[in-house]
């Protein structure tokens, strides 16, 4: 494979950013707002994280938004819709300003060179946010939620992030066909916005909600403006069986992996079990082969993690 080539079509994607907070001494769980309450109340310390994964090797940043919403700032941080709003934006513009800052220093060194420069994505996490009770992993609030609640969900969220412009609006951890189903058709009203969804699954054929994970992709590819598809926050052992199932499924979307580090999240906001003794870059190889071109991890993934990603990464596709 040409390195050109490569170094266009692969990227890393960063790791666990509320894991990297934990590791900096914050306290997240059982927090409503989990890491976005940071956005608030330690903004510096959150451009620190992000640039620690540009520094290990990420090529993409997903921002810290992933349980930021306006009903929750509200709710939870006591803002005015107005505040709540902007500090929704302010998650994409820390992101945007670390990568900046980062890119900066890297060029003033010499060091950019063969290195793509990398880009913001704004994380939204599903409707499971608003419960914020580990239905990601579930999505049984899908039986309950109309379509109309779901679609109403996402659009303040969309429509909010939007108007910031990132590089690619992440969609992840969507646990249910329904929901997918919902997303795809709010993102018809968003056509100039590049945006990616993943789910989580269950196990290597389901979405945790139960239906087909290759019947998911085919839902969330329909979508003009998603330029990729895939799978994220599931058990890493997972995967490669998830990407066989669907082969040839996601079109011409990119296909997105970035699972987290094998634990299990519990309703009382911590997670359990021990890590997988799979190393996640152990993975990558057989990711690759089996079409994905984005890589990265999620939940209880570090820095250094992502580093040896981007090293097994480099060894396949070089």
């Amino acid at each position: 494979m040409d390195s050109n080539d490569a170094e266009i079509t692969y990227k890393v994607i960063d790791g666990g950013f509320s894991t990297e907070l934990e590791n900096r001494g914050f306290s997240l769980g059982g927090d409503p707002l989990w890491s976005a309450r940071l956005l608030a109340t330690n903004p510096d310390e959150v451009k620190e994280v992000h640039k620690s994964f540009l520094v290990d090797g990420a090529d993409i940043i997903e921002t810290g938004t992933y349980q930021a919403s306006v009903w929750g700032f509200q709710k939870f941080h006591g803002t005015t819709e107005s505040e709540a709003k902007e500090l929704l934006k302010k998650g994409v513009q820390l992101a945007v300003e670390a990568r900046d800052e980062f890119w900066e220093e890297l060029k003033k060194s010499g060091k950019d060179t063969g290195r793509s420069f990398p880009l913001v994505a704004a994380s939204l996490g599903p409707r499971a946010v608003f419960y914020a009770d580990a239905s990601e992993y579930t999505g049984d609030y899908v039986t309950k939620d109309s379509k109309q609640v779901l679609l109403d969900w996402h659009r303040q969220q969309v429509e909010v992030i939007a108007e910031v412009n990132p590089d690619i609006l992440a969609i992840d951890t969507v646990p249910a066909l329904a929901e997918a189903e919902a997303i795809v058709e709010l993102l018809q009203d968003f056509p100039n916005q590049k945006a990616w969804i993943c789910f989580s699954c269950k196990d290597d054929e389901h979405v945790s909600h139960g239906e087909k994970f290759a019947d998911a992709i085919k839902v969330a590819a329909t979508a003009p403006s998603v330029i990729g598809v895939g799978v994220n926050c599931t058990p890493p052992q997972y995967v490669e069986g998830l990407l066989k199932q669907i082969k040839g499924e996601n079109g011409d979307k990119i296909l997105i992996v970035f699972p987290n580090s094998g634990e299990i999240w519990h309703e009382d906001g911590h997670w359990h079990g021990n890590k997988n003794a799979k190393k996640l870059s152990e993975y990558v190889p057989a990711w690759i082969e089996a079409g994905a071109k984005w890589i990265g991890g999620c939940c209880r993934v570090t820095p250094q993690d992502i580093s040896e990603v981007k090293k097994a990464m480099k060894e396949k596709v070089s």
